[in-house]
């Protein structure tokens, strides 16, 4: 089963990475991969990244939002036969 998401205008903040407003900017969402798993580093411990790749390996889709090429947040869906969590 394939998961449609449209846009994501959720913004996580940690004390650390500093988020500007976003105003009428745009939020892009591209699918979590082993190519971009590393962009959430920036809000994300190194090990919340290595659990990433389990997800990852697992089949479970992920999807980062970012904000002027910044990954600001992710979202994670986790199916189990036939429900989603």
């Amino acid at each position: 089963m394939d998961f449609k998401i449209d846009r994501i205008i959720q913004i996580k903040r940690n004390a650390d990475v500093p988020i500007k407003e976003t105003g009428n900017r745009d939020v892009v969402v591209r699918p979590v991969s082993p190519s971009n798993v590393n962009d959430a580093k920036g809000f994300c411990s190194e090990s919340q990244i290595k659990s990433f790749e389990r997800f990852l390996v697992k089949g479970y889709k992920g999807y980062f939002a970012y904000v002027d090429n910044v990954c600001v947040s992710r979202i994670w869906v986790f199916t189990d036969s036939d429900r989603a969590y």
